[in-house]
C-alpha cells in the first residue's frame, strides 16, 4: 500500500525518516523535495533531533540550518549557529 502524503527518505549520515510526500510542498521550497537556490542546497542533509530541524553539512564538517526548513522559515532566529561562512548569502547567516 502506498501513501501519497508520506515519503521515506534516507539521510547521508544513515537515518531513515518519514516525511511529507513530494506533492505536499509544491509550489514552495522544501529542504527535502525542492530546495531553493541556496549555497548548500547539494550538501548532505542531517536531522537535528535536539532542535528538531534539518541541517546541511558543509565540506568543512560544520552543520548549518537549512534555510528551507519550516522551523527556520517560521522562526528566523533558528538560523543562528556557529558558522564558518559557507551558508552566507548577501551577509545573512
Amino acid at each position: 500500500m502506498t501513501y501519497p502524503h508520506v515519503d521515506i527518505i534516507g539521510l547521508h549520515d544513515g537515518p531513515v525518516m518519514q516525511v511529507h510526500g513530494p506533492t505536499q510542498c509544491i509550489p514552495f521550497s522544501c529542504c527535502v523535495h525542492n530546495p531553493s537556490a541556496h549555497r548548500l542546497r547539494s550538501a548532505p542533509l542531517h536531522w537535528d533531533r535536539v532542535h528538531r530541524m534539518m541541517l546541511r553539512r558543509c565540506v568543512h564538517g560544520r552543520y548549518h540550518p537549512d534555510p528551507d526548513d519550516l522551523k527556520v522559515i517560521m522562526w528566523p532566529q533558528e538560523r543562528v549557529h556557529d558558522c564558518d561562512g559557507c551558508c552566507e548569502v548577501n551577509g545573512n547567516r
